[in-house]
């Protein structure tokens, strides 16, 4: 009788005991796969905070270097005007100027060219610009190009129009011409160069970093002469 009844009652045990574990099993299942979730969520959350104070950082840097630009740009703007007001209208090759009459023209005979006394500071200016951190032997290479460009019938015939002639020396398209301070070297080069000092010749007529964007066309197109720290100097074939 009780054997019976053991019988009875053993299916339904059996089938209660299996659906608990069924769902203990499910259960654990469940908060295991939660737990990962959760996790999940949680990782993406933070590398998205992580990303939005990257880029926060990045819209701030981008900020202060624009108005540093434009305050420099501002600089630049307000030494070129005066600059500009300060050498008045040039005129192509071969023409006079309206002021250069009133300046003192000194002719150096050693050179056989005519150079007014604004544009020694002219001279200056750009031979700091362009090679202020080279020494004398790099500015004075500089200063011998310039002047050899003024006696050479392919450039203007003053100091001036062959420096603000259009497109030849970066110092002057990107402002540094400006805005520099000239050193007591630079001025010591200026004068030796207009009374003679050369470390270059007369077919030395233009210069480039080794590593400058157009240096290809030197290359091609020109005869290179010599390096002096920091450009390299080329001349026509």
């Amino acid at each position: 009788m009780i054997f019976i009844l053991l019988r009875k009652i053993a299916l339904p045990i059996a089938l209660i005991v299996a659906w608990v574990g069924v769902t203990l099993v499910a259960y654990f299942k469940f908060n295991e796969n939660e737990k990962a979730r959760i996790e999940y969520v949680t990782e993406i959350a933070m590398k998205f905070e992580g990303d939005i104070a990257r880029i926060e950082a990045m819209e701030e840097e981008a900020k202060r270097l624009a108005e540093e630009i434009e305050l420099k740009e501002q600089e630049r703007e307000r030494a070129e005007a005066a600059a500009k007001a300060s050498r008045g209208n040039a005129t192509s090759r071969g023409g006079s100027r309206t002021d250069r009459a009133s300046s003192n023209v000194v002719y150096y005979e050693e050179l056989g060219i005519d150079v007014a006394d604004y544009e020694i500071e002219m001279l200056e200016r750009i031979v700091q610009a362009e090679a202020g951190g080279s020494g004398y032997d790099g500015m004075l290479a500089v200063a011998n190009v310039v002047l050899n460009r003024v006696k050479y019938e392919r450039f203007p015939n003053t100091v001036e129009e062959v420096i603000f002639a259009q497109k030849q020396f970066t110092p002057i398209s990107d402002g540094r011409y400006y805005t520099v301070t000239v050193s007591d070297t630079a001025k010591q080069v200026v004068a030796d160069a207009l009374n003679g000092a050369r470390i270059l010749d007369e077919d030395a007529l233009y210069f480039c970093t080794p590593t400058a964007p157009g240096k290809g066309w030197f290359e091609t197109s020109l005869r290179k002469i010599t390096y002096i720290a920091p450009h390299n100097f080329y001349g026509y074939y």
